[in-house]
């Protein structure tokens, strides 16, 4: 019994093991996007002739940012009850959702938006998953939401 207890500890670390690498493929994505948006989306962004529209998209964006920031922050319970206890896949699915916000910033790039306003979500983007940093913190913070 011992034995297979000590086995899944030490899967259970291998696997906590690669989230400082896993999270800095987050965060460089979110850097990623930025680069492209400031490259690419001038030359191939869309030209929206309904201002109307294009409003209507930009504010669904921020609302569902916003959503994002809300479900990875404050509802790290729920989050938690979904990971069955895992808590390599609820780091995952913070970061997918922080990720996911640099994600919307750079469709507000490729619809034409300014700059100024698609930067913003890269920027609450890295600042979120660089403040979920992997650690000893955040695995405590896990440990005592999920039991």
């Amino acid at each position: 019994m011992e034995s297979a207890d000590a086995a899944a500890a030490a899967q259970v670390q291998s696997e906590e093991d690669k989230l400082p690498l896993l999270w800095g493929a987050f965060t460089v994505a979110v850097v990623v996007y930025a680069v492209l948006a400031f490259l690419l989306a001038p030359r191939y962004s869309i030209e929206f002739t309904d201002r109307e529209l294009r409003g209507w998209l930009l504010m669904f964006l921020a609302v569902t940012g916003g959503l994002h920031m809300l479900t990875a922050l404050l509802l790290r319970q729920i989050l938690a009850s979904f990971t069955g206890g895992r808590y390599l896949v609820y780091c995952m699915l913070r970061w997918s959702l922080m990720d996911g916000i640099g994600v919307y910033g750079l469709i507000c790039a490729i619809l034409g938006v300014d700059a100024w306003i698609h930067s913003i979500f890269y920027v609450v983007a890295l600042a979120l998953l660089l403040g979920a940093r992997p650690g000893g913190d955040d695995r405590a913070i896990f440990v005592r939401q999920f039991h």
